[in-house]
């Protein structure tokens, strides 16, 4: 026979399997969604007119703060507009001067924000804020990019070009790194191509402030300037001389050390000291536009009284929500090109249409 003890425990045990189950349908019927969605209803962004915005933010970069919302979907509002944010998520804040700090944010009066993280509790100005990024937990991080092209011919001159352009950058809280490719194609009648194609990829280690530890690699093929394949790498301690929202500067110096492959020449390797400065200007009112600027110095070490000069600028214009017109210019110089090259100097000027992601 069963006892009625043995009876009192089995329906005991019966309840808390049925506890369990209750427990496990309902971790399956809240999807990852509903959790999103949850999210989404605590942010909440307050405008200069009154207006309030709840969703998910973002980020914000280049005085413009992007909030993915249930009913309207991804919107975005310029930076000059908010005077409060509120969210129980972990954000990485940049100010102006460099700083970095991270924590859950709060406005406890309109133009200034209340940053909580594990060790203090820090009090800015929303003026002084260029950058909001969630701290990623993926191994991908906040991938942002570009993609442009373009192809123009004359018929009287019988002159072909073609270019294209992409970029990549990836962005996490101590780091961020770009990789880009650039080429550009001319084709005469009857005359041989001329072209230049050109990878880049550069890694920025942020320290405190405005310093950070940078590096570079690169591969060039440019026959006007007789070079086969150029691969260079280096890198060294880079400062941030600007960064607001409407404007960034930097500067980056160290050496480099370069392999060149001439195409009617033996191959040699040499070691050079490095000068880059890159500055970007956007305005994110419509239409959206941007400019970009890149320079290289680099001069001989093991080659003394050589010196490579290389200058990149871009300016685009929205012409509807991510998708603009460019006009690029680029500028390569080299004071002692090798002896199969008739150039010292490649110039060129494209105009590109192309999208943002």
């Amino acid at each position: 026979m069963v006892s009625i003890a043995a009876l009192k425990g089995a329906v005991a045990s019966r309840g808390r399997m049925q506890d369990a189950a209750a427990i496990a349908v309902a971790w399956i019927l809240v999807s990852p969604a509903d959790l999103a969605a949850q999210r989404v209803r605590d942010e909440v962004v307050e405008l200069s007119r009154g207006d309030r915005v709840t969703g998910e933010i973002k980020g914000l970069d280049r005085s413009q703060l992007t909030v993915r919302t249930l009913d309207l979907g991804t919107v975005l509002i310029r930076w000059q507009r908010v005077v409060r944010l509120n969210s129980n998520r972990t954000l990485e804040i940049e100010l102006a001067d460099g700083r970095r700090l991270q924590g859950s944010i709060l406005s406890p009066v309109p133009g200034t924000l209340e940053i909580s993280g594990s060790a203090r509790t820090a009090t800015v100005d929303l003026a002084s804020i260029v950058v909001i990024r969630p701290v990623a937990r993926s191994l991908i991080g906040d991938l942002t990019g570009r993609i442009d092209a373009g192809f123009s011919y004359t018929r009287s001159s019988q002159v072909a070009q073609s270019s294209i352009n992409t970029e990549i950058t990836k962005r996490r809280p101590a780091f961020e790194s770009t990789a880009a490719f650039n080429a550009v194609i001319t084709t005469v009648e009857r005359q041989p191509d001329s072209s230049r194609y050109l990878l880049r990829y550069n890694y920025y280690r942020f320290w405190t402030g405005r310093v950070f530890a940078g590096g570079l690699a690169d591969a060039e093929r440019n026959r006007d300037l007789g070079i086969s394949v150029r691969v260079s790498a280096g890198g060294g301690p880079g400062y941030r001389i600007l960064k607001s929202q409407r404007q960034e500067l930097t500067v980056l110096g160290g050496p480099v050390f370069v392999r060149e492959v001439p195409l009617e020449e033996p191959a040699s390797t040499d070691a050079l000291a490095l000068a880059a400065t890159n500055y970007s200007l956007f305005f994110n009112e419509y239409p959206k536009t941007n400019l970009d600027i890149a320079y290289q110095l680099r001069f001989g070490l093991s080659e003394p009284g050589r010196f490579l000069f290389d200058l990149n600028v871009s300016l685009r214009r929205e012409l509807w929500r991510d998708f603009y017109i460019a006009v690029s210019l680029y500028d390569s110089y080299d004071n002692r090109p090798p002896a199969s090259s008739t150039l010292k100097n490649d110039i060129g000027i494209t105009l590109t249409m192309g999208w943002t992601f």
